[in-house]
């Protein structure tokens, strides 16, 4: 029998979900037309479809999982890690975008490029690492998820957001410096202009992503697993779109694409 504030937990994230996905189309079909009518394809389109596209298939297979009665162990063994694994290739597609967003705002520095970016692919097979390890599927009145089954071995999703908390505090701290400095420089700089431009830049959000990966962390390594069922369950915090201008601000899809233990 499905939770009742766990089952009201996920109706709420799927229905975020899709109106969010409602309200972005007109502008991603811009974006589409746009790249359509110059004949190109740029990264940043490829990777804002990318992280869209996936969390939808992430949310989608997370709720065919948690609903379903009929799953076996048999039948659940090649469905288990979907949702995990399409969640996390969309955490990862977001991260490029916030790695192309901060790199503009540096104005092309050499020191973004190669040190946030070799950063950032370092923490790949990190977050890898945290969504696959020893994994198994579980049937529970026949609905499907993974979970880490060994006797006192601790839930991987620790690594995955230790590794996105990492990123995203590096990247926030790279921004906000070159918009602090380019900002002096050009004698413009007061607060209330300096938090416009850091909403624009999208930095906000990056913060508030951070502080949602820290309190999961916390829980994770506080809690006893039984209070963790929500996070075993594999519930999205937020909806999985992305903004109107995928250059102007950065994906909303991050807060959905933080694989859980599903």
């Amino acid at each position: 029998m499905v939770d009742g504030k766990t089952n009201t937990f996920r109706i709420i994230s799927f229905t975020l979900a899709g109106a969010d996905v409602l309200q972005t189309f007109p502008g991603t079909f811009n974006l589409y037309k746009k790249q359509w009518v110059n004949k190109t394809l740029s990264p940043v389109c490829i990777f804002y479809a990318l992280a869209r596209y996936m969390t939808i298939i992430s949310l989608v297979s997370n709720g065919i999982g948690f609903y379903s009665t009929d799953y076996t162990l048999e039948t659940c063994k090649p469905f288990y890690m979907l949702p995990n694994v399409t969640a996390m290739l969309a955490g990862m597609a977001v991260q490029i975008l916030v790695f192309i967003r901060t790199y503009a705002v540096s104005g092309r520095a050499n020191f973004v490029y190669w040190g946030i970016g070799t950063i950032m692919f370092i923490g790949f097979p990190i977050q890898a690492f945290g969504i696959i390890y020893h994994r198994e599927p579980v049937v529970v009145n026949g609905n499907c998820k993974g979970k880490v089954t060994a006797a006192g071995e601790p839930d991987w999703n620790i690594v995955y957001y230790s590794a996105h908390m990492g990123f995203d505090l590096i990247v926030c701290a790279t921004a906000t410096f070159y918009l602090v400095r380019s900002s002096w420089n050009l004698g413009v700089f007061n607060t209330s202009k300096f938090l416009r431009r850091v909403l624009r830049n999208g930095l906000m959000y990056t913060v508030v992503v951070f502080l949602s990966n820290l309190c999961v962390c916390v829980l994770l390594w506080v809690q006893p697993r039984p209070v963790l069922i929500f996070l075993a369950d594999g519930s999205c915090w937020s909806s999985g779109g992305s903004s109107k201008r995928a250059s102007g601000r950065l994906s909303r899809s991050r807060l959905c694409s933080l694989p859980s233990s599903t």
